[in-house]
């Protein structure tokens, strides 16, 4: 029986002496070779966070648009003072226009409560993902109802899925 280990296998067991026991540096690699190491090995391709972010910043922008719409067609109603004054005062819930749209972190933890349901696709990247990087956080971004999974980990954010969103188009992250 042989006592060698290719460089792969000996890399790969310092690995997992890092990540599971934290012993030793983890075969060498900086943060960002891990990371993207361990993306490539679980098949998970992060989207590009510039897609992302434009796409965030175009959603809330569309929200607020019709919400001042709506606004401005309620305050042409002569009766919206007083009906916003008697909403204060009423057992029954009245319709309220929001104030300004933004984006929401949630934790995984309060996304039920949140109404915020995850699909199972999505819940396995975490999970391996946390396995991996048990340092990781992870947050369900929301606007109204547009789920994006952020993870964030080493000081960096990565976005791992988004679901239920007809218009964007996922374009994944390159490696740093």
């Amino acid at each position: 029986m042989s006592c060698e280990r290719s460089i792969d296998e000996a890399t790969q067991l310092q690995e997992d002496a890092y990540v599971v026991l934290g012993y030793g540096n983890g075969g060498g690699l900086s943060d960002a070779e891990r990371l993207w190491s361990v993306f490539a090995k679980l098949e998970i391709r992060p989207l590009d966070p510039d897609a992302v972010q434009k796409y965030m910043a175009e959603k809330k922008t569309e929200a607020n648009r019709v919400r001042n719409e709506l606004l401005a067609e309620v305050k042409k109603k002569p009766a919206f003072h007083e009906r916003v004054f008697l909403w204060f005062f009423q057992e029954e819930p009245q319709p309220v226009i929001p104030q300004e749209w933004a984006w929401e972190a949630l934790c995984l933890n309060t996304c039920l409560t949140a109404k915020v349901v995850v699909p199972d696709t999505v819940l396995k990247k975490a999970i391996a993902l946390k396995r991996e990087f048990p340092q990781a956080d992870f947050h369900v971004l929301k606007l109204k109802e547009d789920p994006i999974m952020r993870m964030k980990v080493f000081n960096k954010e990565f976005y791992i899925d988004v679901w239920d969103e007809t218009d964007f188009v996922p374009v994944a992250q390159h490696a740093i």
